[in-house]
């Protein structure tokens, strides 16, 4: 048998056992990892670290600490190794995900906030959403929709930025008026914007 024939047998058996798995309610798993790229937004942290925001005015500093680093990653792509998924509840994906947890200081209020990196099970790069002083991004925002120039922050390349127009305030907690933020992928968060002010990182 030559190699294409062979070829098309293999990929005839997988199409098989694919069948018989979705349709025989086999046991399986879907996952899909991140990339060495996708990991690289969570290189900048570690637990402990702390974080002081200046205001253009410098009359003003806001203080964040990385109270909690997780990263949760198939180790293979297997879908018969049911690492990260409950079959025996209907669950049968993996989407590796990760996050940041900060607590967060402005004007004597402490705030929750997060990063969180999330990768679907297709071959698309991983998503971010946000949580920054009680304002929460609206859609995830792709990793691959990166801006390499911002005029106020010349000299970080490869930065997400999330504008007022994706931000929603949440309730029943102190929320400073966010306007957008600004994160690098190699620093972390390097700035945000009030209605009044705008922030950058000074440590």
């Amino acid at each position: 048998m030559n190699n294409r024939n062979l070829s098309r047998v293999w990929t005839a058996l997988m199409l098989a056992i694919l069948l018989a798995v979705s349709s025989c309610g086999l046991p399986y798993c879907k996952k899909e990892p991140f990339s060495d790229n996708d990991l690289d937004w969570m290189k900048p942290y570690s637990v402990g670290d702390t974080l002081v925001f200046a205001n253009s005015e410098n009359v003003e500093f806001d203080t964040l600490i990385v109270t909690k680093k997780t990263i949760n990653n198939p180790s293979n792509k297997n879908i018969f190794d049911l690492e990260g998924c409950n079959w025996m509840e209907g669950d049968n994906e993996y989407k590796a995900n990760a996050e940041y947890q900060f607590e967060a200081y402005h004007s004597g209020e402490r705030y929750k906030c997060l990063f969180i990196l999330e990768k679907n099970c297709n071959s698309e790069p991983a998503v971010v959403s946000l949580a920054l002083f009680g304002r929460y991004t609206k859609k995830n925002i792709s990793t691959s929709n990166i801006v390499k120039d911002l005029t106020i922050f010349p000299q970080y390349k490869w930065n997400i930025v999330v504008p007022d127009s994706n931000l929603y305030s949440g309730i029943h907690q102190p929320v400073l008026p966010i306007t957008g933020i600004y994160w690098n992928r190699e620093v972390g968060l390097i700035g945000y914007k009030t209605s009044q002010s705008l922030y950058k990182l000074i440590k």
